[in-house]
């Protein structure tokens, strides 16, 4: 048996804690609290930029008017003053402000004035002896008559005799007309060209085209010349031609060759010669043939006329 201490009566020493116990429910949800005082006020914000609206100025009795389609393009302007007050009168302006030209009378018009308030004023028509009288569609209008369009939708046009060469030389009538064959007929010269040919006496032959004169020649006149001779030549079509030329090494002979419009004699059996072959739109073809074989150079010009 063991001993047994007996302790007076009373409150002895606190234990040590012991170990946490396991954590209890959840208990129910307490009422709420009353609202606690309000916070200070915060500082204000940066202000934003101003929007649109009605720009300023404007002076007593101004209205604000539009400048253009765009939105909020406007500006302070003035009242339109309107200042007509009769059936028919003009809204006008004297330069400063609006005015009011009045009505004129039946069958006036308006005419432009600078000497007038306005710049305008109403005036009577022109009338004068030398009136219309009728309209008419033919080739033989008279005084006083205005041409208009006939069934074709076209205007009457003049008959008028047509000049034929003769006519040109001698005088034209006043009432013919002259045409460019009449012309042609006359045989006067109305386009001048001038061109110039270079080259050998042994080059390729065959037919070569001079371009560039800007017309149909009517008349080629040749002008050439080389070592030892010269010559001058004219063409008015494939059997309208002539040369006239200097034989080489003699210059007391002159020679005619009515086959070719060039003729160039170079030694005794040699030569190079030209035929024309055509007139065209735009100058004329030569056709270049060669007797033997002549050497050296020469220069040709010629003159185109129609």
């Amino acid at each position: 048996m063991s001993d047994l201490t007996i302790t007076p009566s009373g409150t002895g020493a606190t234990g040590d804690t012991g170990p946490t116990g396991a954590t209890g429910p959840q208990g129910i949800q307490g009422a709420t609290g009353s609202q606690g005082a309000a916070g200070t006020n915060g500082t204000n914000g940066t202000n934003g930029t101003n929007g649109v609206g009605v720009p300023a100025g404007g002076l007593t009795n101004k209205v604000l008017k539009k400048l253009s389609n765009t939105d909020y393009d406007t500006e302070w302007g003035d009242v339109v003053s309107v200042s007509v007050t009769t059936k028919a009168d003009l809204q006008t302006h004297d330069g400063t402000n609006p005015a009011r030209l009045g009505k004129g009378t039946d069958g006036q018009i308006l005419e432009s004035r600078a000497s007038e308030t306005t710049g305008l004023r109403w005036v009577d028509p022109i009338s004068n002896a030398d009136t219309v009288d009728t309209f008419h569609a033919n080739s033989t209008p008279t005084a006083n008559t205005i041409p208009v369009l006939d069934s074709s939708a076209l205007l009457p046009t003049v008959a008028l005799s047509k000049a034929i060469g003769s006519d040109v030389t001698t005088g034209t009538d006043a009432d013919k007309a002259v045409t460019s064959k009449a012309i042609a007929d006359a045989s006067i010269v109305t386009q001048v060209y001038f061109g110039h040919i270079s080259s050998t006496f042994n080059a390729a032959t065959g037919n070569i085209a001079y371009t560039g004169v800007g017309f149909v020649p009517k008349l080629i006149e040749f002008y050439y010349g080389y070592s030892g001779g010269s010559g001058v030549g004219w063409a008015k079509s494939t059997s309208s031609r002539n040369s006239y030329f200097q034989t080489s090494g003699s210059y007391s002979t002159l020679d005619l060759d009515t086959s070719k419009c060039v003729y160039l004699s170079n030694a005794s059996g040699t030569n190079r010669q030209a035929d024309l072959v055509s007139m065209d739109a735009d100058g004329f073809t030569l056709n270049w043939s060669k007797v033997g074989s002549p050497t050296g150079n020469f220069n040709v010009i010629y003159k185109c006329s129609r």
